[in-house]
């Protein structure tokens, strides 16, 4: 064999052996993010609408703003009324499309008390650039 050819096959399974474990370790990564843990505080459906959010709370109240405590663990029910939406919270590395039809889940527990944007990240139309909205965390 040549050496350019024992060279070619060690770069193919040498690619082969790199992209299965990035593979196996990037399918348990997505597999823990994506899985709610059990002790969730409370569960807050979102909804998206041109040209805004709604939060309605577990006893039934709507906000146009979510407050939490730090520490609490949220599960968001995420839909869509009307259009494609996509709820984006940049400062917490956050986004989740809501599809009118679908409901999404995404759960969040916040360690530092702020305020953080809400914002559509989906064009969803002329009034998608006022679609912004509070996460207020408080202590």
């Amino acid at each position: 064999m040549h050496t350019a050819k024992k060279l070619e096959l060690l770069t193919v399974l040498g690619a082969i052996v790199i992209l299965t474990y990035i593979t196996a370790i990037s399918t348990v990564a997505l597999y823990e993010i994506d899985t709610p843990p059990d002790d969730i505080d409370r569960i807050i459906k979102v909804t998206g609408r041109q040209f805004f959010w709604t939060f309605e709370m577990p006893d039934g109240t709507i906000s146009n703003e979510i407050r939490i405590k730090t520490g609490e663990t949220i599960l968001f029910e995420i839909r869509a009324e009307d259009v494609i939406h996509s709820f984006f919270i940049r400062e917490l590395a956050i986004k989740q499309d809501a599809v009118p039809g679908h409901v999404e889940t995404l759960w969040i527990r916040v360690d530092k008390p702020g305020e953080y944007n809400i914002l559509c990240a989906e064009l969803c139309g002329t009034g998608h650039t006022f679609m912004t909205t509070k996460l207020i965390v408080t202590e």
